[in-house]
């Protein structure tokens, strides 16, 4: 569902970045269909067939996203003149899960985040990370995919295999194979890249997708969201009660807020249903008045203990310091200087009574 929230503007962003920047950028597009030859090489197509059911095992979940993702992001692909087949990518790398990361990847379309900040993507320290915004990380993933289809010279499958490994990693291959150029079935076949099965996932989706008829899935309804504003941070325990909404759902409408965040950051892009920003409006001086108070309060706390902390600085530096001499007890010491045996050992750090000749004592006035 939450991909609903997004991708019903990806087609009009693609072409914006795609179509209308065309004759800025000559040969940013492509030529629709260009050389989409072998797209299923007869080995791979035949051991995709015989092992389906380990391929796919999400039946479910491709026919929802046949029913709702597939003709959006494949008419976005359209736009930048590419294989409209591309539309199985995000499905292939992640099955399109909505929290997915690995040691590299995150995000539905398993961007890495070296690719995520080249396609002008945020992603913080601070539990805000693009990747997993549908949408944004969509008009970046299919950026990529145009550099890469321009860079390989519109082969179908060098694309993929580049974008789900990295096209240095698919350039070494082709480097070890003697500069010569590989097949598809010759990379898979003796495993020339590290993520290989993606063609096969490729192959399978294509060839199961027409298994799930689109008669038979039932399109999810779009909803509506509008971006809220905010002053200073604010705690999103306190934005969720306000408007009613349970910390799940709050994200699952805000994918880029990372579940480990815990304050909403006036920087970042925040939605809520159409249904509750006005509830959310009404209470927004309220949230921004506790807000502050808590954020003075926290203030005023720190002021003390930096407070206190200078005041023990500036005792430290008045510390008279009394070398032992010979004959010389605490209790001596003590009672010369007005203070008590208890007092000598704390500001000195001493557990027991016993002295040398030559330690020195500090003693605070």
């Amino acid at each position: 569902m939450y991909w609903k929230l997004y991708l019903t503007i990806l087609t009009a962003a693609c072409i914006a970045t795609g179509t209308n920047a065309a004759d800025e950028r000559p040969g940013k597009r492509h030529k629709a269909g260009n050389a989409v030859t072998d797209v299923r090489p007869a080995e791979i197509t035949d051991y995709a067939a015989t092992d389906m059911s380990r391929l796919i095992p999400w039946n479910d979940a491709l026919g929802d996203f046949m029913a709702n993702q597939h003709d959006t992001i494949a008419h976005a692909l359209k736009s930048y003149g590419l294989p409209e087949e591309y539309a199985f990518l995000p499905f292939a790398m992640t099955t399109l899960d909505r929290g997915y990361t690995s040691e590299y990847n995150a995000g539905v379309w398993g961007l890495t985040l070296p690719v995520a900040r080249h396609y002008g993507l945020r992603a913080d320290a601070d539990g805000y990370d693009e990747r997993f915004d549908p949408m944004k990380s969509s008009v970046a993933a299919i950026e990529y995919l145009s550099d890469l289809y321009l860079e390989y010279d519109g082969d179908f499958w060098y694309t993929i295999l580049a974008f789900a490994n990295s096209p240095a990693e698919l350039n070494d291959a082709i480097a070890r194979n003697g500069g010569k150029p590989c097949s598809v079935w010759e990379i898979y076949s003796r495993r020339m890249v590290e993520n290989v099965d993606i063609v096969t996932r490729m192959v399978a989706l294509m060839q199961t997708a027409g298994l799930c008829g689109k008669g038979e899935c039932t399109a999810q309804p779009t909803l509506h969201t509008e971006r809220i504003s905010l002053e200073i941070p604010l705690k999103i325990s306190a934005v969720c009660e306000s408007v009613g909404l349970c910390r799940d759902s709050f994200l699952m409408y805000n994918p880029a807020i990372r579940p480990t965040a815990k304050y909403l950051k006036p920087t970042f892009d925040i939605y809520l249903p159409e249904t509750l920003t006005a509830r959310f409006s009404m209470c927004a001086d309220s949230l921004t008045a506790a807000a502050k108070a808590e954020q003075d309060s926290i203030m005023a706390a720190e002021k003390r203990r930096q407070e206190m902390i200078a005041k023990a600085r500036a005792a430290e530096n008045s510390a008279k310091i009394y070398k032992v001499k010979a004959g010389d007890t605490l209790g001596h010491i003590a009672m010369r200087n007005n203070v008590t045996v208890a007092q000598l050992k704390k500001w000195n750090h001493l557990r027991s009574d016993m002295l040398q000749i030559g330690q020195k004592i500090k003693i605070y006035r």
